[in-house]
């Protein structure tokens, strides 16, 4: 195959979402042929890498060139990073850069995306929490691989009097524009949450409480009011450390969430996604 026709079956193969680990560790094989080593690696090329760029070691992530926040958004928006791999390519932006957490803008923090993760919870709590407030909105659409202890960091700064104060007195667009960054409340707060600010929790941050916290700050009552698509988004994980009222009074809010919508027929308006509504939300506060 001639070097042309390789290079434009790279660029299809890395976008394949249906391509197994061994695929695309084939598929790289190829691209270390046509390229060379990662540090040899234009910043333009490893944008082409896309799915690819998940199965290099973390020695080479670290030896990739990330010049500015456009190259690295390239990375930040996928998925299935190993928290080794996640902690590399972070950490070789910030030294490419000469900066530290703390000079994360909103474009930096926003291009990280899921490699946002890869900065330990220490470093994590040098944030400046104005500009993670103002990409919340993006991060909280992504189901974020962070331990327990970094998505509770994260939220923290949400919490602070520079972003959206104290999460007690958040509205349900407070709960809407920072997403899946919620799960990261601490158990008393989501525990006393009224029901107008648990039916602005997104489906991605019910899936994304871990299930141990999950069974103990969703009690009954809490879980009898959830939506039916809410009441999906349960993982099996968390479904399994739930007691038998708890599992009960899920099942009736799945049951009747369907009931309702059936109800209504499958004719009306399509609601927004969480996408649409996070930038409907954000777009004042990100251009501050």
């Amino acid at each position: 195959m001639a070097p042309r026709q390789l290079e434009d079956c790279l660029g299809l193969l890395s976008r394949d979402p249906a391509l197994r680990p061994s695929q695309l560790r084939a598929a790289l094989g190829q691209a270390r042929r046509l390229w060379g080593s990662a540090r040899a690696l234009e910043p333009a090329q490893t944008l082409r890498l896309g799915r690819l760029a998940t199965q290099l070691g973390a020695r080479e992530l670290r030896e990739l060139l990330l010049p500015d926040w456009g190259a690295l958004s390239a990375l930040g928006e996928l998925d299935g990073w190993s928290p080794e791999q996640m902690r590399a390519v972070a950490s070789a932006f910030l030294r490419q850069r000469g900066a530290s957490v703390r000079d994360l803008g909103l474009p930096e923090l926003v291009a990280l995306g899921h490699l946002l993760c890869g900065l330990p919870a220490a470093e994590l709590r040098g944030l400046d929490s104005w500009e993670l407030s103002k990409a919340a909105p993006f991060l909280g659409l992504l189901s974020l691989r962070c331990t327990e202890q970094q998505a509770e960091v994260l939220a923290a700064h949400l919490t602070a009097g520079a972003a959206f104060g104290p999460a007690a007195a958040w509205g349900p667009e407070v709960f809407a524009e920072v997403g899946t960054l919620a799960a990261g409340l601490p158990d008393i707060v989501l525990s006393a949450l009224v029901p107008e600010q648990i039916w602005a929790l997104t489906p991605r941050a019910i899936a994304a409480v871990p299930a141990p916290k999950f069974a103990v700050v969703f009690g009954p009552a809490q879980l009898s009011i959830l939506s039916s698509a809410q009441a999906a988004a349960v993982t099996l994980g968390q479904r399994r450390r739930l007691g038998s009222a708890q599992r009960e009074a899920l099942a009736s809010a799945q049951r009747e969430g369907e009931a309702a919508r059936d109800g209504r027929g499958r004719s009306g308006a399509r609601p927004r996604s969480d996408f649409t509504l996070a930038l409907l939300l954000c777009l004042p506060r990100c251009f501050l």
